[in-house]
């Protein structure tokens, strides 16, 4: 499944991802930066989330 591949290159579980994609969760400032980092948009417009 994407998001499971997706959960595993970020280094976040799977629910945890599932969760924010959702809307369940927020993103977290690590979170933000791991993606950040993956090359998808700034931690700074993910924490404005």
């Amino acid at each position: 499944m994407y998001r499971d591949g997706t959960a595993e290159r970020l280094a976040v579980s799977r629910v945890s991802l599932s969760r924010v994609l959702n809307g369940r969760a927020a993103i977290s400032t690590n979170l933000a930066a791991r993606l950040e980092r993956a090359g998808v948009g700034t931690a700074r417009e993910w924490s404005s989330l």
